[in-house]
């Protein structure tokens, strides 16, 4: 009788502990939208922390980040896609559409979320997503941004990311544009927010970066635009290009991401 109580025990002890931190599938639907997440809870965490994905989607990395949050008593949450969010074609008005959904999506997963202590974690293009959604909710009270910037329309313009300089040329030739500064005033009418221009309170917000100073994709100005408009601690920076940036900070720098959200 006692043999069998304390296998039952040790039984029901495993088995929580297998669950905790398990990658578990969720998703939000709300009318003709719908949002795909993948949760990594941790027992008894009051704090959740967004992850958004770069371009190309989730990866590696962030369920690394996801994980590492984890064990380290953080509930953690990735964004993994939402409803049209890989639609592609060269009018300019598909960046409206790409932000708005972006906003919507994080916007209800705050919602979804609410009752924790919510940060926000971006790369990339995600760290774009995110650092609009964090000036915009006060629920998200700290963030921390991976090679992204501010002045949208200056990155869109500028990166060699090649979907984006693809649709730049052919803009050009369609839309018969003279200059880089006629395209970029062109995307400034279309795009529905910009980081540098959200007014929030910074001193109630706990913001990081991690700076590439040479980067192509999301240009080393702009994050540096970023950095100074928001007075950004800088957590680590790189003089490797984007994606290297990206991989050497998983690598040498995720101790120092997941204590920046402790």
């Amino acid at each position: 009788m006692k043999k069998n109580f304390f296998l039952s025990l040790i039984l029901i002890c495993y088995s929580n502990y297998s669950l905790a931190c398990e990658a578990l599938e969720q998703s939000i639907i709300s009318n003709d939208f719908e949002i795909s997440l993948i949760e990594y809870i941790a027992p008894k965490s009051k704090k959740l922390v967004l992850i958004i994905p770069p371009t190309g989607g989730i990866n590696f990395i962030d369920k690394s980040y996801a994980l590492g949050l984890c064990k380290a008593n953080i509930n953690a949450v990735i964004i993994r896609n939402w409803t049209d969010d890989n639609e592609y074609n060269i009018e300019l008005e598909i960046h409206t559409r790409f932000y708005n959904r972006a906003q919507r999506a994080i916007e209800m997963t705050i919602k979804r979320y609410s009752q924790f202590d919510l940060a926000i974690l971006g790369t990339s293009v995600g760290g774009i997503h995110a650092s609009i959604a964090f000036a915009r909710f006060k629920k998200l009270k700290t963030g921390l941004f991976i090679v992204s910037g501010g002045n949208i329309a200056s990155i869109i313009t500028n990166t060699e990311q090649d979907i984006l300089l693809d649709a730049k040329n052919k803009r050009f030739k369609l839309f018969n544009y003279k200059s880089d500064i006629e395209y970029t005033n062109a995307l400034k009418k279309i795009l529905p927010y910009e980081p540098l221009q959200i007014h929030f309170d910074k001193s109630k917000k706990k913001i990081g970066m991690v700076v590439s100073t040479n980067d192509s994709i999301v240009p080393t100005k702009n994050q540096i635009e970023l950095k100074e408009k928001w007075n950004s601690v800088i957590l680590s920076s790189s003089w490797l290009g984007h994606t290297a940036t990206v991989i050497k900070t998983w690598l040498f720098n995720s101790s120092t991401i997941i204590d920046f959200f402790r």
